[in-house]
């Protein structure tokens, strides 16, 4: 099982968004960037690494931190 974790990546579904998209690449070099991960086998495939570093300090924050801190994230239209 290989579990792929991207940013933002520019889409159709990220052209609508109004709000700042760190790090935003293009489909080709995701693309690319997880065809390596397969062929690796690696088990997860996250990328771009700031984006990777910052969901992991993310998801180790305690729901009680976390959740005020979503509700003021912009919302999806």
């Amino acid at each position: 099982v290989n579990v792929v974790m991207p940013g933002f990546i520019k889409s159709p579904m990220t052209d609508v968004n109004d709000f700042p998209m760190p790090f935003l690449m293009s489909a080709e070099r995701a693309a690319e960037i997880i065809r390596k991960g397969l062929a690796k086998d690696r088990a997860r495939i996250a990328f771009p690494w700031p984006m990777a570093v910052m969901a992991w300090f993310v998801a180790s924050l305690s729901p009680a931190i976390l959740d005020p801190l979503l509700r003021k994230l912009p919302k999806k239209n």
